[in-house]
């Protein structure tokens, strides 16, 4: 049984709430991210498959996660995920209540017509008691009415908000999945941490059912195998069952290869203990307007006076996070540079070929767009007279 863990956020199409989540998929091993509202810039430049409003997104940041079989429709993109199929929505708060209940039902004969699991999760803006709002809306009461009418679970728990933005939170993201991927969802929970968007991080962790194999216990480096130390080892060994053949082949391969290396994960490359600190700093700001805002004994005014004080000091912890990544990105844009008068082959060729494994690619700015073209030009010019 594998594990696959999923995130799911509303970027509110903010850049510097992208870089972010790129840093947090990292730290978190993240396997799957659910996006309402992704930058249109930034999911152009990394051809991410999106619905046909370009709302929501479905992104892989593992080799291992496969995705196929795209689905789209108007608020909704879903994929297959091993077992399952996962569909990302998101539907604005500003369309009309017969516009919303046009898309849900799109929705909804998409999921009526699927086989097997599903795990739909997004932005709904919707209101419902079912997940943890004070209020039910009308929106909210249709969205129910279509899972119920396919069995399905709503996974929130109500407990934390979604989303908040100053004195306003609400619980618009939603989890929803069929009855038997609902067993298997696990560790479901709001991030505390700071996004750079009204929302919040929701993680979780999916059991995947596998067929009953039996894989070798480790990773070697097949390319200095011994065959004939590997043959020497399994003749001595006394094989009666499955089992035995498998912990057999395992200690022929620790006879007559070495194991292979573990990589380490990399870092983002602008990350630093600067803006980790900023970023600790946002999410105290925000637990201190949280706590305010929750207050009920104070006397109104001075309530609201300080709930304006914590509420500025939060704005710019943010402003200032901002600021230092974007400062920190450029920084290592222009080491980057430096680096290529040194080292032809190395960071800077990765990027202008695109061979730069991992997510997130670097983010090129409009003032080194001339520079880049020089570089690609200089690159390829280099790459031509090699080959």
């Amino acid at each position: 049984m594998t594990i696959k863990k999923i995130i799911q956020i509303n970027t509110d199409r903010i850049r510097a709430a992208h870089d972010l989540l790129f840093e947090t998929v990292k730290r978190l091993n993240i396997d799957l991210a659910i996006i309402a509202e992704p930058n249109r810039k930034i999911a152009e430049a990394k051809d991410w498959e999106r619905d046909n409003r370009g709302d929501a997104a479905l992104v892989a940041f593992k080799n291992n996660t496969t995705l196929d079989g795209i689905i789209k429709g108007n608020g909704f993109i879903g994929w297959h995920l091993g077992s399952f199929t996962v569909f990302s929505c998101y539907i604005s708060p500003n369309c009309q209540l017969a516009d919303y209940k046009r898309d849900i039902d799109n929705l909804w004969d998409i999921l009526r017509q699927q086989r097997g699991q599903i795990l739909v999760a997004g932005d709904f803006n919707a209101a419902s008691q079912a997940w943890g709002s004070k209020k039910s809306d009308h929106r909210g009461k249709y969205l129910l009415e279509m899972v119920a009418d396919l069995d399905l679970v709503i996974l929130n728990k109500g407990d934390s908000p979604t989303f908040e933005r100053g004195l306003r939170t609400s619980r618009p993201d939603i989890t929803i999945a069929s009855q038997e991927i609902a067993g298997r969802i696990c560790n479901w929970e709001v991030l505390d941490e700071e996004s750079m968007s009204g929302h919040k991080y929701i993680m979780y962790e999916v059991l995947e059912n596998e067929h009953k194999v039996y894989p070798l216990n480790g990773k070697w480096n097949l390319n200095k195998l011994n065959i004939a130390i590997f043959a020497e080892t399994i003749k001595k060994q006394q094989i009666e069952t499955p089992e035995d053949l498998i912990e057999a082949t395992n200690r022929a391969c620790d006879s007559s290869m070495p194991r292979k290396k573990t990589n380490k994960r990399q870092e983002i490359y602008w990350w630093n203990n600067e803006i980790a600190e900023a970023r600790q700093k946002c999410i105290q700001c925000r637990r201190r307007l949280t706590r305010e805002n929750t207050k009920k004994k104070k006397k109104k005014n001075h309530h609201d006076q300080q709930s304006a004080l914590y509420n500025d000091q939060y704005k710019e912890a943010k402003l200032l996070l901002q600021r230092l990544i974007i400062k920190s990105k450029n920084k290592s844009w222009e080491a980057v540079c430096e680096e290529v008068d040194q080292d032809v082959w190395g960071l800077g060729y990765k990027i202008v070929t695109k061979k730069l494994k991992g997510n997130p690619a670097v983010q090129i700015s409009n003032e080194n767009k001339k520079s880049m073209k020089l570089l690609v030009y200089f690159f390829l010019s280099t790459k031509s007279l090699r080959e």
